[in-house]
Order: C-alpha cells, then structure tokens, then sequence
C-alpha cells in the first residue's frame, strides 16, 4: 500500500488539492477507486466536514475526528491504517491530517509500526501569502 501524507496549517488548501489530485489519481485506477483507494480525514473537532465533501465525490473516506493524529490520536491512526490494510488492502491510502498536525510525526509512526506500507510520501501544502505573513513574524 503506498501512502501520502497530507499536511498544511487550517485553510492552507488541502482539501481542494486533494480534490483535484484524488480526480486524476481516481481516473488512473481500474475500479475507479472505489476499492483501492482508501482517505483517512483527521478533523481536530467532533463533527467533520472535508469527509462530507469527500464522501460526496464518491471516494471511501474514513473519518479520525475529535484529536490529531500526529499526538494524542497517533495510536487510533495506527490501528485504522493497519485495519484498512487487513480488511481492504488498497493500493492508495491517503491521509488528510488536521491544520494544527505535525505530518513528519504521523509519517515516523508509520513508517515504524505500519503493516503493509510500501511507500510513504509526505506532501505539504502552503498558502504563500499566509506564509511570507508568517516569515515577516517570525524575524
């Protein structure tokens, strides 16, 4: 199972980017996805809305809400990724982390105690302009 990692501050972009890039990935899959492409959706609240918007475009989404999955929610991350690929067994798993997440963390946990991981990509998103705001900050 090949797995992307998929991290930026809240309202940086991941789910529109994930959106466009799960179309093209999805157009290259034999079943469509439907089968072997599984998103996890790390929401820091209780009610999850990206999921929503996944499930809506007919993508299999499971949804790891109410915590962040690089800290007090990593052994509950590892167990559904590790459920997933026991009962599933798909090609793709990507996982969408929550704004305030640490993704080097979530990808150190898997790649340690993950099962059946063949690849593990860590893709960060940036809004630009939020991130000069950030660097001007930080001097």
């Amino acid at each position: 199972m090949k797995v992307i990692v998929l991290g930026g501050f809240l309202g940086s972009g991941k789910t529109s980017l994930l959106l466009l890039f799960l179309q093209h990935l999805v157009s290259k899959l034999p079943d469509n996805g439907k089968r072997s492409l599984i998103v996890i959706e790390n929401e820091i609240g209780q009610t999850g809305i990206d999921d929503k918007i996944l499930k809506s475009a007919g993508l299999s989404v499971q949804g790891l809400e109410s915590g962040c999955a690089c800290c007090e929610m990593n052994a509950d991350l590892l167990m559904c990724v590790n459920r997933i690929q026991a009962n599933l067994s798909p090609q793709w798993l990507i996982i969408e982390a929550s704004g305030v997440a640490v993704p080097s963390n979530i990808v150190e946990t898997l790649a340690l105690h993950g099962q059946g991981i063949t690849s593990i990509k860590n893709v960060v998103v940036a809004d630009a302009e939020r991130l000069e705001n950030i660097k001007k900050h930080m001097r």
